[in-house]
């Protein structure tokens, strides 16, 4: 084109930066923004646009600004390319200070800023940002950004923000898809609450096997095994087919049930019936159902067939239930290989010291205690957690 004098115009450069999206190389896109500055095109909101498309994913953040920066009359989508920029890897300051000065603000702009604070676990950021949204903006909020902010209550167990989230959806009048009553079920089934996620469960029209896989696990995490069983024979009976997330869940309710039999039957299933390879998780549950049911050789045996090395998880399940089943012998040697690999977990040091007092050999009780504090590791305190000022979010 250049070669035949035809001069390029501002529709040439967007396809030509769009092509250049996938290259690894930066030389081409540097040489295509020398044209577009020769040209005098740098002022076009088209190609600006697209050169700062291309900018802010490839974490070139410096020549975003410069292109921003030459843009005399930026739109809202000008603005929002380089609040991404910023807020997606990981600039949350810079973020924060760019959005105050954003002129017009659309629903791109609080859900580029909300992600990001989400992406980089500034969880009370998030909080506050959907709470000025929720006061200011209520007709922008998405139902992505009620997904990120469940996902936030989900991870810092505010059951009491979960419930005001929960009626402004009903509020709002947001109809409970897929994703959103899943996000909704898993933040009440984390913060304790399996009664109101099972309704959440109840009232969505439409069920994918995530939110299938989300009460299930929920289920099971809270020793529901009848419910999670329940549950299994309803997922069959949909047509669905079960996922590895959906056996961690059925799996993990017999062991704590003490369904051996059935547990070893779902296990068994897995490859038969539903063509799943075990993973990690589905061996650490055959290993702990074995385990809590006292049948240890049989728990070490599915270890040593496993088609991987075991993870600590599966040894310290097979630990901690030594030291119920007084396997003190076998706990002793777990437990010092344990602290060898893992020298900062606390809960080694405690069940090793635990089994040494069961046989009465105290010495080697205290000893391990003193070297617990001369590793500088400290057992975990319990704690509650009390959430305060949280009714004034949403309001």
């Amino acid at each position: 084109m250049l070669r035949r004098l035809v001069v390029p115009n501002r529709f040439t450069f967007p396809l030509l930066l769009r092509s250049c999206g996938r290259l690894s190389n930066l030389s081409p896109i540097r040489q295509l923004h020398g044209h577009v500055l020769i040209l005098g095109l740098s002022s076009d909101s088209y190609v600006a646009n697209s050169l700062l498309h291309l900018y802010a994913t490839r974490n070139e953040i410096e020549n975003a600004q410069l292109v921003f920066n030459r843009d005399p009359n930026p739109d809202t989508v000008s603005y929002n390319t380089i609040l991404f920029a910023y807020a997606n890897f990981g600039m949350l300051v810079e973020a924060c200070n760019f959005f105050d000065t954003i002129p017009t603000k659309d629903s791109i702009t609080w859900s580029t800023m909300l992600t990001g604070y989400v992406k980089h676990e500034y969880f009370t950021q998030a909080l506050n940002l959907f709470r000025d949204m929720a006061r200011q903006s209520r007709a922008l909020i998405t139902e992505g950004m009620l997904v990120s902010v469940l996902t936030i209550s989900a991870k810092l167990e505010a059951l009491e923000f979960t419930h005001l989230a929960h009626e402004y959806i009903n509020r709002q009048g947001f109809p409970l898809t897929p994703s959103l009553g899943t996000a909704l079920l898993q933040a009440y089934a984390t913060c304790g609450c399996v009664g109101p996620a099972s309704e959440v469960f109840g009232a969505m029209q439409t069920r994918d096997p995530p939110a299938w896989n989300a009460m299930i696990c929920a289920c099971a995490r809270h020793g529901l095994g009848a419910c999670v069983l329940s549950l299994f024979k309803q997922f069959i009976l949909h047509g669905l087919e079960p996922e590895g997330a959906t056996l961690v869940g059925v799996l993990h309710a017999c062991a704590h049930s003490g369904l051996v039999r059935l547990g070893m039957h779902y296990f068994r299933a897995m490859t038969v019936d539903y063509h799943l390879e075990p993973e990690m998780e589905h061996y650490g549950c055959i290993v702990d159902l074995l385990a809590r049911a006292g049948l240890l050789e049989e728990a070490k045996m599915v270890i040593y067939k496993m088609p991987f090395e075991p993870d600590t998880a599966i040894w310290g399940s097979l630990l901690s239930a030594c030291g119920t089943h007084g396997w003190t012998e076998l706990g002793i040697k777990l437990g010092n290989f344990l602290i060898e690999i893992e020298p900062e977990h606390d809960g080694h040091y405690v069940m090793l010291a635990g089994l040494y007092a069961q046989c009465g050999r105290w010495e080697e009780a205290s000893h391990v205690r003193r070297f617990m504090d001369e590793c500088g590791t400290k057992k975990k305190t319990g704690v509650s957690l009390v959430h305060t000022n949280i009714k004034s979010l949403l309001l």
